[in-house]
């Protein structure tokens, strides 16, 4: 096939189209025309939705300065790319997406605004002390918001540390303290030991920094260190749990007392409040016992001197003092001195302990029975309720037991309210259940209707059909005598043939005349 028939093919489709079109009328044509162009964009939209890369995400939720310098090494190696939500997301062909990351990271992208101990790795000529501090500091913050971002639940971190400068005196020293602020990720929320984690981080990466120094805080400003516990706690949030925690205990108590009384006294005869004091007082002993004193060793110096005629004494105003004991003897003067030192043995104990919060100072029971009892048996009620309730008999805490009756207004009326429903349900049951019957039996009646004229028709269908066959089945006198003859001219032509045969062609010329 050469060009001129492959030409020639063209023009001559080409004709047969533009003929076709002629044809049409003005409403076909443009109905056509619709067509043709919406087909067109269809394919257009089809070919571009197949050949177009499959994008993901490279990065999500970057910092604005990320996203240009990301965006700007993109076009630089043309690499298609697509942002989204305000430039914070950056799309790129999905199988390019890991290569694409690691070519980033050579290149020290994304910093994330976040400058760590890779800013010591350049040599800063006339640095001072002072400003290697800083650095030093700004560098520990960042390290430490990396760290925190791993945490799960943990959308972005920001670290603030404030270390004092060294004083000369011990007096004028300040601790170290440090802040963590935490946006968490939307439906996540810290726990207390991720909390108590990260303090303890935060303490561990900083020199003279203690865990009750850090403050933890959230997007929402809500303290999170203060549900650990620690000095930082401020007294709104530690009332709070105090009454919660003594709220607890009482409740517990209570259904427990209750319980075991109604078991004795009857279900809904006894009521039980009990009242509980709690010590809530943080309190550090140090304390220091000294045994008996035990003599380790005796030391002891005696010194004599004699002299003549010569000149006694030490030189100086020692010699001129009046009370200066002098003994003559026949011989002369000799002074005499004894000096006697005794060393103890000294036994110390020392102990060093803290009295967690949380101790029960009192507790108060109060018992009241819907029905009377004697004397003895309320105080073994007493004593039971005292053994359950752990009241110390050598403290301030006590039982009272008391029977009066129990009003029972409220319970007569509600067993009044109790009839007065139970009997309008039952009147509504009734009538429920008579509808349902009346529906029953029209339902039945009308199903036996249905089948009655149902069984009806079908008789005179079944009559009218064997009348038919009836018909059909007995053939009328003309039909058996049309029958017979056709019998007979069968059995005429088996047994002569020849004969059949020209009466047949006789008849046949006859009707052609």
């Amino acid at each position: 096939m050469n060009a001129n028939d492959v030409k020639a093919g063209i023009k001559k489709y080409l004709g047969f189209a533009s003929n076709f079109f002629i044809k049409l009328d003005q409403k076909q044509k443009i109905l056509f025309v619709s067509g043709a162009a919406i087909c067109l964009v269809l394919i257009i939209l089809l070919v571009r939705f197949v050949t177009q890369p499959n994008l993901v995400p490279l990065y999500s939720d970057i910092e604005l300065q990320d996203a240009a310098e990301i965006t700007e090494y993109l076009k630089d190696n043309n690499i298609s790319f697509e942002l989204k939500d305000e430039g914070s997301t950056i799309l790129v062909p999905e199988d390019q997406k890991y290569q694409v990351r690691l070519d980033l990271a050579d290149s020290g992208l994304p910093k994330g605004n976040v400058v760590g101990f890779e800013s010591f790795d350049a040599m800063r000529f006339g640095e001072t002390e002072s400003t290697q501090k800083v650095r030093y500091t700004v560098a520990l913050q960042g390290e430490l918001e990396r760290t925190i971002s791993k945490i799960a639940g943990v959308d972005d971190v920001r670290v603030h540390i404030a270390i004092p400068e060294e004083s000369l005196f011990v007096e004028d020293e300040k601790e170290a303290t440090s802040s963590v602020f935490v946006d968490l990720k939307p439906g996540c929320n810290l726990e207390d030991t991720q909390v108590h984690g990260i303090t303890r981080l935060v303490a561990s990466g900083v020199e003279g920094l203690t865990a009750e120094n850090v403050t933890v805080v959230d997007s929402d400003g809500n303290v999170l260190s203060d549900s650990i516990g620690g000095k930082t706690q401020i007294s709104g949030q530690l009332t709070t749990n105090q009454m919660q925690l003594k709220f607890d205990y009482e409740k517990r108590l209570d259904n427990s007392l209750q319980s075991m009384l109604e078991r004795v006294v009857g279900t809904g005869k006894a009521v039980v409040c009990s009242n509980v004091v709690f010590d809530f007082d943080q309190v550090e002993i140090k304390k220091e016992d000294y045994g008996d004193n035990e003599i380790r060793k005796n030391h002891t110096v005696e010194e004599t001197s004699t002299g003549g005629d010569t000149a006694q004494g030490q030189p100086g105003t020692g010699a001129n003092i009046p009370d200066y004991q002098q003994v003559e003897n026949e011989d002369g003067i000799y002074d005499q001195r004894t000096e006697k030192t005794t060393d103890y043995e000294i036994d110390i104990e020392t102990t060093h302990r803290f009295v967690a919060p949380g101790k029960i100072e009192q507790i108060s029971v109060s018992v009241l029975l819907g029905d009377e009892f004697g004397v003895q048996e309320q105080q073994r009620i007493a004593d039971m309720v005292s053994s359950a309730a752990g009241v110390r008999l050598e403290s301030e805490d006590r039982v009272t037991v008391t029977c009066l009756p129990f009003d029972s207004t409220e319970e007569e009326e509600g067993q009044g309210m109790g009839g007065f429903w139970s009997y309008k349900l039952l009147i509504i049951l009734i009538i429920f259940l008579v509808l349902a019957a009346a529906i029953l039996l029209f339902w039945l009646l009308r199903r036996n209707k249905t089948e009655t004229k149902l069984s009806e028709q079908e008789m005179i269908v079944q009559d009218l059909l064997n009348s038919k066959q009836q018909e059909v089945m007995t053939p009328s006198p003309e039909q058996r005598e049309e029958k017979e003859m056709l019998y007979k001219l069968r059995e005429l032509a088996q047994d002569n043939s020849k004969e059949t045969a020209e009466v047949l062609r006789a008849w046949l010329s006859n009707d052609q005349r």
